[in-house]
């Protein structure tokens, strides 16, 4: 971090939204944020109702508390982990997934081992690709029927 300061302000956000029959799940990474657009109940503009936007999820900063108390928790033994309202000082977000000195080893170990075995291949798909799975199997899915949800959407489409 000292020697290359210019990695703090270089990330990438994730946002996934999948509807599953009614059923609508979102996850994001990052200072991505989902919101729904629904009609107000009774709040007519010019003759026609208005649409007004229902935000899906919670901010992932330490501005949020249980996100505050998750991140100290997750870090008992460092008393920098928190600074002036931001983890390490630098980073407003809590749930960093692009920025390099805040990446855990498991994200390296997953992009080594696949780079070794797939050098001509996208390792920033295969990570999408297990944030995917990781999500469905939060979910209660299983990638088979991820697929199968996913291909009936495709034909229905075409």
């Amino acid at each position: 971090m000292e020697d290359r300061p210019d990695l703090v302000s270089v990330g990438f956000c994730v946002l996934v939204v999948l509807l599953h029959g009614k059923d609508l799940y979102t996850l994001n990474l990052g200072d991505s944020r989902a919101v729904l657009a629904t009609y107000g109940d009774g709040d007519f503009i010019n003759g026609s109702e208005r649409l007004k936007a229902i935000q899906l999820m919670d901010s992932h900063t330490v501005d949020d508390e249980g996100e505050r108390m998750r991140v100290l928790c997750d870090h008992p033994d460092d008393p920098m982990t928190i600074v002036a309202g931001r983890v390490k000082g630098k980073l407003k977000v809590t749930r960093a997934f692009g920025v390099g000195y805040l990446k855990s080893d498991e994200a390296v170990k997953l992009v080594h081992s696949y780079i070794l075995s797939n050098p001509s291949g996208d390792p920033a798909k295969f990570l999408l690709e297990q944030l995917v799975v990781r999500a469905a199997n939060c979910a209660g899915f299983s990638m088979e029927e991820l697929n199968e949800y996913s291909s009936r959407k495709e034909e229905e489409v075409s």
